[in-house]
């Protein structure tokens, strides 16, 4: 980022800090150029003090003071997407009305060892932030009201507050901070302390800490220095947790107030008043065997927070299971857990804290041992639980889902499990179902079963028998030992399943299967002695990511299961997806993909044999219009559905007829006055009793005042009214066109009600369709390869044509197919039916995959281009990135980048903006952001017509065109209105905004400019700015500069200069042009030719040159005398 330094004070090179800001105002700085504003000693008045002016910060500001006792008294106010830093530096008002700092949406403020003076009446804050972030470190505050932040991230270090208020779901975390007055936390804010929270009840509020509306506050180490009680005041579910506090007198008490927002009379309510000193753990230590104090007696009867501690033994409580109704822990104190043990199971009620440690459970009886309900916080550390029956009834109380499991964890806040092991005779499972926050460590498991958006952390996990992972839960482990796991490890449902260091101990012929169904799946590191073979299998919505070692064993498998049932399903149906004898709605469902098309038309067709069942049995019914629209790019279908939807109207006895007439425009418009009316009815007229299908039915309308599609138009909509029951018109065509095709003909909109949206395939739908068609030709390949192919290729397609693009695919492959094995001679059956990675890769490199330069190649040339030191830097730096995010890409696919890389090139002419558009459309190939390195350059005149509509027309070629490459448009404010009332710049900029939304992926606009212009260009329309992110400014070359690229141009020319201080020469040439003739490159241009004129002249006079092309140092002072 760059950054210009700006110095306030009372020097010869310094000016005062309204001047500052004002300066940053009137100059063109480049919006993410940071202003830094560096202050003397001394007060410095910002604003006017007779006039409540704030300093409006409008870009990336920081004012530093370079000397202690540095004083600002003035207001800023920090406009959306602004940045304001001020560090070492008192902060004062000039005017007690106003807030010192307010910050608007996504706005950032950071203050660094600053003070804060304010003298604002009531409800004023210091301080007010509704933006994206505020870093307050060493910052004293001695206002009254402090600081309110309605921001989405705080940051508090080291500071001191009267008052601090967090609003709107802020996010804050704070470390070592000194509160004097009150905090209030309201409105489902979150505030984590840190390190100590120290409170001193100076100015004495009625409550210390407020906590309102699910506002949650929670404070590692609260120190209250002050001698009365601490007050708290909880209401709508505010929460607050304190983990540890340090109390200056022992005997104070903690006031808890709960209010709730729905009794009137709040003043009523009685506080819970808490001694401090009373709240240690009752403990309570027990014997086995015959005792007056039995383990039983005290389960029964126990204080909240009780400990009981278990001498060596056994204590037996038969057929019991004990609910937990208060916090409570159970510890052994033997050496091990096997010398305690104790015989029950436990319902832990909801949110209960309760622990086990150092325990063997053991229960004879078909029940979980441990049901642990919603909100509860259980920890289980160094227990062994042990049973000698299988579990197949429900838990007691009919607890449903609890059956079959050991352990049963559900809704439970916390769980943590500890060198826990469940050794049992048959397989008895852990099952965590909602649990937010799961711990394990050095456990011993059968099995483990994950459900219902689970977190679980593990280390050092080993499972004998079972892995589940079900309804968008994680797991992720640091070690885990598989022993002889014979069922398919399951992640299913959005779930993900991480494991850092993987041990398998299976015998050698024996398989180990992952499986995932909608899943993530990531293995880093694989252990083991005996290797059996490894499966991974997934479906089209899954991922399995395996580190490259792992990748290159021999017996590691990954199986695309989609891929391996659908071939399984040609092979079985003996190639035939649909078979010809099939139901019409039986062939739709057969179709691949058209999910949301295919429940439409069910609905659609269900009411029209609906209708006509209740005619034939002289009911009312309604008159239903079957005239239809399709929307949908080539190749989804559209016809398709088109003609299984008249076979099923047909048979209902809807439409006459089954048949189907497909036309397009030049089918229905004519040449002369008279007839496209003709040939109109005449279609209309075959197609009677059955379906007329318009293709690009927008065509019609897309000619003109003069044209005849209108009269088509008219033509058609009498004869849907006259014979609406004796025909069904279907309109198809692409979204864009055919929406403002349906916008431009109300008539026709309001007869054809019923409208198709045909999606497009998605890549797994695509890859199925091209393996049925080669599968069904006899041809086979590998279905990964294939897929990668189709998923690589579909990038470069700018117009999706879907089925017509595999079918293209496939054509390219089986010639490729053809020319290998007839070049080769290999023509047996194997030969002739498998398509190879060899042709995968003719067909890439044929269509363009690699065009010779490298990436380092087209780098190179950038760093040969004269000057431009900035732009090189922008530049490298965003291929860096996208480099980055396609390595990211590949080890998570949810990090793939999802960026815009539209632009604006602003800068003086001639400073090499064309020339680095080219370069850059280089790169974006190379880097697979573009299918091609065309450049298309246009200005104003090519996208503005003379008459309506012509501007939309011609824009939208010039976009169509461009797809692929580059649009470069020079001059790009021109396209603002020229004060004309009929100027159509406006319809080229709306045209334009809708291509970089709906293409920001298929091609990448440049707009270049003066900057002042392009800056207010940008301007005119709001959506401008948000759709081109990217902007460059391309610096003026220096006059030496300007020498070196003249220099370059007469070489280029193969001429020699025989003068050693020709760049100097030029240099001052330049400086003695007027400001306003300084033309850059295009100035360097004019240099050279006007040398090589002269050097023409010189000879003509001088007919025996030895090297006439040497010009000499003569001929250039000629040359630039003339200048």
């Amino acid at each position: 980022m760059f950054e210009r330094v700006i110095n306030v004070g009372a020097g010869f090179f310094k000016v005062s800090l309204n001047e500052a800001f004002q300066r940053i105002v009137k100059e063109n700085d480049p919006l993410d150029r940071v202003q830094i504003i560096k202050l003397d000693a001394g007060v410095h008045i910002a604003g006017n003090q007779h006039n409540p002016q704030k300093i409006i910060i409008t870009r990336p500001t920081k004012l530093v003071g370079v000397e202690d006792d540095v004083t600002i008294r003035g207001h800023f106010y920090v406009k959306e997407d602004a940045s304001l830093e001020i560090e070492n530096i008192t902060l004062t008002d000039l005017h007690a009305d106003n807030n010192i700092i307010y910050a608007e949406n996504n706005t950032i403020v950071e203050l660094t060892k600053c003070q804060i003076n304010h003298r604002q009446p009531e409800n004023k804050y210091a301080v007010v932030s509704t933006g994206e972030k505020v870093i307050l470190d060493h910052v004293i505050d001695t206002s009254e009201h402090g600081c309110s932040f309605e921001n989405k991230y705080t940051g508090i270090t080291d500071s001191v507050f009267n008052e601090l208020q967090f609003k709107k779901q802020n996010q804050t975390i704070m470390k070592n901070n000194l509160i004097k007055g009150y905090m209030q936390i309201e409105n489902e804010a979150r505030v984590w302390s840190e390190g100590v929270l120290t409170f001193d009840g100076e100015i004495g509020y009625k409550y210390d800490f407020i906590v309102l509306n699910e506002g949650y506050a929670s404070f590692e180490m609260l120190s209250y220095e002050e001698n009365t009680n601490l007050s708290v005041l909880l209401e709508n579910e505010g929460a607050l947790e304190l983990a540890d506090i340090d109390l200056k007198n022992p005997d104070i008490q903690i006031q808890v107030n709960y209010y709730d927002s729905n009794e009137l009379d709040i003043a009523s309510k009685v506080a819970e008043v808490v001694t401090w000193n009373n709240l240690d753990h009752p403990q309570i230590n027990l014997k086995s065997g015959f005792n007056d104090l039995t383990l039983d007696k005290v389960l029964k009867d126990y204080q909240a927070g009780t400990i009981i501690n278990l001498e060596p033994g056994i204590y037996s409580q038969p057929n019991a299971i004990i609910k937990i109704e208060k916090d409570l822990e159970i510890h052994g104190l033997g050496q091990d857990a096997t010398d305690t043990k104790i015989f029950l199971g436990f319902e832990i009620a909801p949110g209960v804290k309760f622990t086990l440690d150092n325990l063997t459970v053991f229960n004879e009886y078909e029940r979980t041992v441990l049901y642990a309900d919603e909100k509860t916080d259980v920890t289980l550390k160094n227990c062994t639980f042990e049973t000698a029956q299988t579990l197949n009834e429900y838990y007691s109380d009919g607890k449903e889902g609890a059956q079959y499991y050991r352990l049963y964890f559900t809704g439970a806040e916390s769980a943590v499990l500890d060198n826990v092991m469940i050794a049992t005779e048959e397989s008895q499972f852990v099952c965590f179902v909602d649990c937010p926050q799961v711990r394990i460590h050095h456990g011993i498991y059968d099995g483990i079963v994950i459900k219902a958006h689970t977190n679980v952390r593990a280390e050092a996990t080993y499972i004998m028998k079972h892995l589940t992972l079900a309804d968008n839960s994680n797991f992720r482990v640091g070690n885990l030992t598989l022993d002889q796991v014979t069922t398919p490890i399951e992640v299913c449902e959005h779930s993900q399943l991480i494991i850092e260091d993987l041990e398998l101990l299976t015998m050698q012929n024996a398989k180990t299967i992952f499986n995932a169904k909608d899943g993530y799946i990531q293995v880093d590191k694989l252990t083991a002695e005996q290797l059996g073979a490894i499966d991974f299998e997934y479906d089209s919505q899954s991922t399995i990511v395996l580190s490259e070692d792992l990748k290159q064993l021999p017996t590691v498998k990954m199986i695309n299961t989609d891929l391996e049932n659908l071939v399984k399903s040609y092979q079985t149906a003996d190639n035939s997806v649909v078979n010809n004898q099939e139901d019409p709605l039986q062939k739709l469902n057969n179709l691949y993909g058209l999910k949301a098309v295919k429940e439409k038309t069910r609905g659609f067709l269900n009411s029209v044999k609906f209708n006509e069942t209740r005619k034939k049995q002289g009911l009312p019914a309604n008159n239903i219009t079957l005239h239809s629209v399709f929307i949908g790019n080539p190749g989804t279908g559209k016809t398709t559905v088109a003609r299984l939807m008249g076979e099923v109207l047909a048979d209902g006895g809807a439409l006459e007829n089954a048949n189907l007439i497909e036309v397009g425009r030049e089918d229905l418009v004519g040449k002369y006055l008279g007839e496209t009316e003709e040939k109109t009815k005449a279609i209309l007229e075959k197609a009677q009793g059955g379906i007329l299908f318009i293709d690009e039915a927008y065509t019609l309308s897309e000619g003109g005042d003069n044209d005849y599609g209108q009269i088509a138009i008219d033509t058609i909509l009498k004869y849907m009214e006259d014979h609406r029951d004796q025909i069904m018109l279907i309109f198809a065509g692409y979204p864009d066109e055919m929406n403002q095709f349906l916008q431009s003909n109300p008539g026709l909109k309001s007869r054809v009600p019923n409208v198709f949206n045909f999606e497009d395939y998605s890549l797994e739908e695509l890859t199925k369709i091209g393996l049925m068609q080669l599968q069904k030709d006899k041809y086979q390949v590998d279905h990964e390869l294939y897929q990668q192919f189709l998923k690589q290729q579909s990038r470069k397609e700018i117009t999706k044509s879907n089925a017509r693009f595999v079918r293209n695919m496939n054509e390219a492959l089986i010639t490729a197919l053809a020319s290998r094995v007839m070049a080769n001679g290999l023509l047996d059956a194997a030969s002739l039916t498998t398509i190879t990675p060899e042709d995968l890769e003719t067909v890439k490199q044929s269509q363009g995959a690699d065009q010779g330069e490298s990436i380092e190649d087209i780098l190179n040339q950038l760093d040969k281009l004269i000057g431009l030191a900035t732009v090189k830097e922008y530049i490298k730096d965003l291929v860096g990135e996208v480099q980055a995010e396609k390595r990211l890409a590949e080890v998570n696919p949810d990090l793939a980048g999802d960026r815009t890389y539209h632009m604006v090139f602003s800068g003086n002419p001639g400073t090499g903006k064309t020339t680095v558009a080219r370069l850059l459309a280089k790169l974006f190939f190379k880097l697979g952001i573009l299918t091609q390195t065309t450049v298309k350059e246009v200005t104003r005149p090519d996208l503005i017509g003379q008459y309506i509509g012509e501007t939309e027309q011609k824009t939208q070629t010039i976009l169509d065109n461009a797809l692929g490459g580059v649009l470069f448009i020079d001059e790009a404010y021109q396209l603002a209105s020229n004060g004309s009332s009929n100027d159509f710049g406006k319809q080229a900029i709306e045209t334009l905004l809708t291509a970089l939304e709906n293409h920001r992926h298929d091609f990448v606009v440049i707009l270049a400019g003066y900057t002042q212009e392009m800056e207010e260009f940008l301007n005119t329309n709001p959506g401008l700015r948000s759709r081109i992110p990217n902007r460059i400014e391309f610096p003026d070359y220096t006059p030496n500069e300007i020498g070196v690229i003249t220099a370059k141009m007469l070489n280029s020319k193969k001429f020699v200069i025989a003068d050693a201080d020709f760049e100097e020469k030029i240099a001052q040439a330049y400086l003695k042009l007027p400001k306003q003739d300084w033309g850059n490159a295009r100035t360097a241009r004019n240099f050279a030719e006007k040398i090589i004129k002269e050097h023409k002249l010189w000879i003509i006079d001088h007919s025996t040159v030895d090297d006439i092309l040497t010009i000499r140092s003569e001929t250039i002072d000629e040359a630039l005398k003339e200048l």
